[in-house]
């Protein structure tokens, strides 16, 4: 649920370290170790790439 929550803050704009401390992530360091496992990117390549298809 944490990494879904992350996932539509990063697709709204959100910062990364912002996205990972209100999903409850310690840093941001934290929300990539988790996140891109998951969704096969990190949250960085990930927001850029939502953010190019508006």
């Amino acid at each position: 649920m944490r990494l879904n929550g992350a996932r539509c803050l990063l697709a709204q704009g959100a910062a990364l370290a912002d996205a990972a401390l209100a999903m409850g992530f310690a840093d941001q360091s934290h929300l990539q170790r988790a996140f891109k496992p998951h969704h096969a990117a990190t949250p960085g390549c990930y927001a850029k790439q939502q953010l190019a298809s508006l």
